[in-house]
């Protein structure tokens, strides 16, 4: 089933939604919710597993790709861990 890029783009905006409000969701809990929105196969069946899939992997990669790693700040402040301090140092 061939399907339009803008149906595409709703579809990947609704999984967005719904995955922010329950990360922890099952593929097939979202296709219930899906269909309770109104996001529906075409012949108005709920969407099927393996197409849900390939949208939350195509969401999940979005993320770690827009994901800004010089935000991420180091725990322990400096630019080593604990552990590697430990084993940088020489004898």
């Amino acid at each position: 089933m061939a399907i339009s890029n803008r149906k595409d783009v709703e579809v990947k905006r609704e999984v967005k939604m719904v995955i922010a409000k329950d990360p922890f969701i099952t593929t097939r809990r979202l296709a219930e919710v899906l269909h309770s929105r109104g996001i529906r196969s075409q012949s108005d069946k709920p969407l099927s597993y393996e197409y849900i899939c390939k949208i939350v992997r195509k969401v999940h990669g979005e993320a770690i790709r827009d994901l800004d790693y010089g935000e991420i700040k180091n725990p322990y402040g400096a630019n080593t861990s604990p552990i590697q301090s430990r084993f940088s140092k020489t004898v």
